[in-house]
């Protein structure tokens, strides 16, 4: 899955925090999805990269499904992205 990533602040349906939103769109068969990250989840992270995308989105696909995965970034918002959806090599392991 090749990520392209976009930067830019946006406002998104459901999101009214008023933070900064990273957007990446998201090559599907045929159409184009897209997923975003917060820029407070952002910051949890060591680098926000395309590889940490692409690792949060196979971690979902393998929770939830294909189909699931796809209906949501098709969304009209698109698929939010949570710094626990993948793990992120840079950052010192979180204590219990």
């Amino acid at each position: 899955m090749v990520l392209e990533r976009r930067f830019e602040v946006e406002r998104l349906p459901g999101i009214t925090s008023g933070d900064a939103l990273y957007a990446f769109r998201v090559p599907l068969s045929g159409r184009e999805g897209r997923c975003f990250i917060t820029a407070a989840d952002a910051g949890q992270l060591s680098q926000l990269t395309t590889d940490w995308v692409g690792r949060a989105l196979d971690n979902l696909r393998t929770a939830h499904g294909m189909t699931w995965l796809e209906r949501c970034l098709c969304s009209d918002a698109g698929l939010q992205l949570h710094a626990e959806d993948a793990s992120d090599p840079g950052s010192p392991p979180r204590r219990l």
